[in-house]
């Protein structure tokens, strides 16, 4: 078993600098040593040919998937040394399969290959020639999609893959500094009865989660339709607002009925106490009535009709001396509509019936998966992976230096977003591969919440989580202490990672 991380280029290879920029380490040699040497891979002679290498993936076809960015990235002085290129090995022979350069339509800013940090593999119905790759773009805010198959990329560009500016300072290891960098992170779920799957999304930059349909990715229609993003489009505070507002009250009256082991209230009941509490009315008594709801004949109803068409539901509720409701229920029953100041019949005709059945359509396309949710403040994400077994999403953590979960059967409010560990002295970067997280290079088991380094990155593979964690922000705008250890790997099983939290819990009862 081996573990490949990738290490930037900051000079050529002659000079001082990075000789390597991917390499691995062999986990039955070297996890008992504390401090490994990286391997160049394939070997020392290929590794001229990539220059920077980010984050790697091995999919199910046992191949290794990268982006050679072709970039130098030397401070102040980046040099494009060759185009940018997705790069695939065979892992059984360790030769290099094919390597795709991306077209200038894939390309729209100088600097943008310096954005293509990372690539997530969807292959279709267990076929290893019929391949996607899901490829962010951080720096000029698109995704570019590459299908294996046709041997062929596109891109997509919208809002949701930019930043959000109101997130966009952070304080990691005692540094404070801006960024505006964009998606990051692409997850899939499990294929569905459609052959689609959920992507999930997020820019570095933002505490909110997206997602789309892995079939509209696949679709070059989807691509070029500039509506197309139309059906992801909500009102994300309004329907926010809604999700917490009855995640809340459900759950009070959940409480309340085993507190008192019976039926003490209605739902409904609860509610409207819930929303007269947040208008600051604390008055919970029954109001006075003067009795049951008046009887009346719906003959008289059907007269007041006859002389006069064109009253409205309130005025006929006073005339008869009823409540409104029992006026509207009468008139459904008869089926009269209010049309153009009367109440009429209601005889939808063919052509009315087709355009609401289209419209009902659409409104419900439009209000799937979308913005899937907010996180909470600080809690900025580089990547993030997906454990389809639990259904539970992973997050590696930069803005609260920590490692959180997240059942993807919950509403996607801070509530329900847990913390697995953290450590603010130690975990500053968390990168992309995993408390009951076990460091890589020791055979124990690290304290509940706590992790070493800042910066995170964070990969889900069979029922294994992943961390690499890094002291980059040290590095780039203060200065690194080469006497402490600034990288280190942490693993953690899925179980026990999620023990005794709600991510179990929602697993559990699900």
């Amino acid at each position: 078993m081996a573990l490949f991380p990738g290490v930037i280029r900051t000079q050529c290879e002659n000079a001082n600098g990075i000789l390597s920029t991917l390499n691995y380490l062999d986990l039955t040699q070297d996890s008992r040593v504390k401090s490994p040497s990286l391997r160049p891979y394939p070997d020392f002679g290929f590794s001229r040919n990539l220059y920077s290498v980010y984050r790697t993936r091995v999919d199910e076809c046992n191949r290794l998937w990268m982006v050679d960015t072709g970039r130098l990235e030397i401070p102040n002085q980046h040099q494009q040394i060759q185009p940018p290129a997705i790069v695939v090995f065979d892992l059984t022979t360790d030769r290099q399969l094919f390597r795709y350069e991306f077209k200038r339509s894939d390309l729209p800013r100088e600097n943008t290959p310096a954005g293509l940090i990372s690539v997530t593999v969807d292959i279709q119905n267990n076929k290893c020639d019929d391949a996607y790759a899901y490829i962010p773009d951080l720096v000029s805010y698109g995704l570019i999609i590459f299908s294996l198959k046709e041997n062929d990329s596109w891109r997509l560009s919208n809002a949701y893959f930019s930043f959000t500016p109101t997130a966009s300072i952070l304080n990691i290891g005692g540094q404070r500094f801006q960024l505006n960098d964009g998606i990051f992170s692409v997850a899939l779920t499990t294929t569905n009865d459609r052959n689609c799957k959920t992507a999930y999304f997020h820019p570095l930059i933002s505490t909110q989660e997206f997602s789309v349909s892995t079939c509209d990715l696949r679709s070059r229609k989807f691509a070029n339709d500039s509506k197309a993003w139309e059906k992801y489009s909500v009102l994300y505070l309004q329907a926010l607002k809604t999700v917490a507002i009855i995640v809340v009250f459900t759950e009070t009256h959940r409480l309340l009925i085993k507190a008192y082991n019976e039926p003490a209230l209605s739902e409904r009941t609860c509610r409207e106490w819930f929303q007269k509490f947040g208008n600051g009315d604390f008055d919970v008594e029954d109001k006075d009535r003067s009795g049951g709801p008046k009887i009346y004949e719906h003959a008289e109803l059907d007269e007041l009709l006859e002389e006069d068409s064109s009253q409205t539901q309130k005025e006929l509720a006073l005339t008869l001396e009823v409540a409104r409701r029992a006026v509207e229920h009468r008139l459904q029953s008869l089926g009269m509509i209010h049309k153009q100041g009367d109440w009429v019949p209601c005889e939808s005709k063919q052509r009315d019936v087709e355009r609401r059945l289209c419209t009902s359509e659409m409104l419900l396309a439009r209000h799937k998966k979308k913005v899937v949710g907010e996180r909470g403040i600080d809690t900025q994400s580089t990547t993030h992976g997906f454990h389809p077994r639990s259904k539970v999403m992973f997050y590696a953590e930069v803005g609260r230096s920590a490692v959180s979960c997240w059942h993807t059967g919950q509403p996607l409010v801070p509530a329900n977003v847990v913390v697995l560990a953290q450590d603010n002295r130690v975990m500053e970067y968390p990168s992309g591969e995993d408390s009951s997280l076990t460091q890589y290079s020791h055979p124990i088991v690290l304290p509940y919440k706590q992790l070493t380094s800042y910066y995170y990155y964070l990969h889900v593979t069979g029922d294994e989580v992943w961390v690499m964690t890094n002291s980059m922000p040290r590095f780039i705008f203060s200065n690194l202490d080469t006497m402490e250890y600034n990288f280190h790997i942490y693993r953690g099983n899925v179980s026990d990672l999620i023990a005794g939290t709600i991510c179990e819990q929602q697993r559990r009862s699900g």
